[in-house]
């Protein structure tokens, strides 16, 4: 493998990349460990020990705080969500985060948070591709 296929992209790791879903549903996603991510905890030292504690299980209020996070600072955008009547919803934090705290589709915060994590997405040679280079 050649070092330059381990690099990842500066910018989707901030700005974020793009992941599908399914069904036509994608969600744009900045890295863990952004720098507004990183602002953030180091704004609430409480923040420091969620993180600490999210590998070895979490209580409900770990979890709000991950949700709140997540929709401020990780989710960027979405395309392809609509309402029941097929409304199109633009992305908000606000809209994010009650998707994320609806007990019927809370389930879609692990998912974007094993996107953030998730080092494929964000390689350089990626977005490269994709801008053509």
């Amino acid at each position: 493998m050649k070092l330059d296929e381990l690099k990842l992209d500066a910018n989707l790791m901030e700005d974020g990349a793009w992941f599908e879903y399914g069904g036509g549903l994608r969600f744009k996603i900045a890295r863990v460990g952004n720098k507004l991510t990183q602002e953030r905890f180091q704004k609430n030292t409480g923040l420091m020990a969620l993180a600490s504690r999210r590998r070895g299980g979490s209580t409900e209020k770990d979890d709000a705080a991950w949700r709140k996070i997540a929709a401020d600072t990780i989710v960027r955008d979405w395309e392809g969500l609509e309402d029941s009547k097929g409304k199109v919803l633009k992305f908000t934090p606000k809209r994010c985060l009650d998707i994320f705290e609806d007990p019927e589709t809370r389930h879609i915060l692990g998912w974007v948070l094993d996107c953030a994590q998730e080092e494929e997405g964000y390689r350089k040679e990626i977005a490269e591709e994709a801008l053509g280079n």
